[in-house]
């Protein structure tokens, strides 16, 4: 039986991403084999690795609002407590498919 990992948008097999469109022929060869009972769909699970390099591009994304002079004037407490949340990922959750991202503030 072949195993397709879900990934969202895309199902992967063997370092191939088809996109989840029923017009996509692979998409499509995937159907078939799975209503035949050859193919399986599985989650994507995420490494502790892949979401420490997340953390670190949406703490580099909000750098700004650490800035004295940033514009427009961010709620610093907000933007304090959301960085904090996001250095504590690691330690808030026990595997990385438990992870939930903690919400950008306004």
């Amino acid at each position: 039986m072949k195993t397709y990992i879900d990934n969202g948008e895309t199902i992967i097999f063997e370092k191939t991403y088809t996109p989840k469109d029923p017009a996509n022929s692979g998409y499509q060869q995937f159907l078939e084999e799975q209503a035949k009972g050859k193919a399986e769909l599985v989650p994507y699970t995420f490494t502790w690795e892949e979401i420490r390099a997340q953390r670190d591009q949406l703490l580099i994304q909000s750098d700004w609002t650490t800035l004295p002079d940033a514009q427009p004037k961010p709620n610093k407490e907000a933007w304090l407590n959301y960085r904090q949340a996001l250095r504590d990922i690691t330690k808030t959750y026990s595997s990385p498919e438990a992870v939930i991202w903690p919400t950008k503030p306004a």
